[in-house]
């Protein structure tokens, strides 16, 4: 395959399947997280990372993003943005 072609190929991938190049979604980060998880159990970078996230997975922190973001869709206000609006008067 030559250069020409394999850039058609690539430019119809992306106008094609934009959703999937974009973004993994809740479960694509959640295996990511677990991977993670995988790689670097039994390791000194392992306890400071736990020690960080007091304990969680980051199988499980890697949803955080996902579950804030989705706030505003569920009718919630998100805390942290309301922390950077400024005041209304």
């Amino acid at each position: 395959m030559n250069f020409a072609h394999r850039g058609l190929l690539v430019a119809f991938a992306v106008v094609a399947f934009p959703a999937s190049i974009l973004a993994y979604g809740p479960l694509g980060h959640q295996i990511v997280g677990a991977i993670a998880d995988e790689r670097l159990a039994n390791t000194p970078t392992a306890a400071k990372v736990y020690a960080l996230l007091d304990g969680l997975r980051l199988e499980k922190a890697a949803l955080i993003a996902d579950e804030i973001k989705g706030w505003d869709k569920r009718g919630r206000r998100s805390t942290i943005v309301s922390l950077f609006r400024s005041p209304q008067h």
